[in-house]
């Protein structure tokens, strides 16, 4: 096994702000970099080479804003759906998009949104 050193962010922490202090980590992991739509956080999520998108983010949901059970993908620098892509086949900085409107926790807890009715959307006129 080949080791390297490589930038000191563990799985599931967010980047406060980016350091130069480098550790040694094993390099049968791969980590990447997946920024939060929603919020603009940057996160590290780690797998295998053959482990894909969505099953490194699952593995530890790091994102607070969106809810993981909801219609969401990872997008590439170009806008490429990349969620079933395998962690080798992309080391750029990708984001987590929802993939059908907005899919905030805070949206599905929301009381006005889990009460509202039609007549709170009408408008009458005379």
């Amino acid at each position: 096994m080949r080791r390297v050193s490589v930038l000191s962010v563990r799985a599931g922490e967010f980047i406060k702000k980016r350091e130069t202090k480098y550790v040694e980590f094993d390099t049968s992991f791969l980590r990447r970099v997946i920024v939060d739509e929603h919020t603009g956080d940057e996160c590290v999520i780690l797998g295998s080479p053959e482990s894909t998108f969505r099953k490194a983010c699952r593995r530890d949901w790091p994102f607070e804003n969106i809810d993981e059970g909801a219609n969401w993908i990872i997008e590439d620098a170009r806008g490429n759906d990349i969620t079933r892509k395998r962690l080798s086949d992309y080391d750029g900085i990708a984001r987590i998009v929802p993939k059908y409107g907005v899919d905030r926790v805070s949206d599905y807890h929301s009381e006005e949104r889990f009460y509202s009715s039609i007549e709170d959307s009408v408008e009458y006129y005379d």
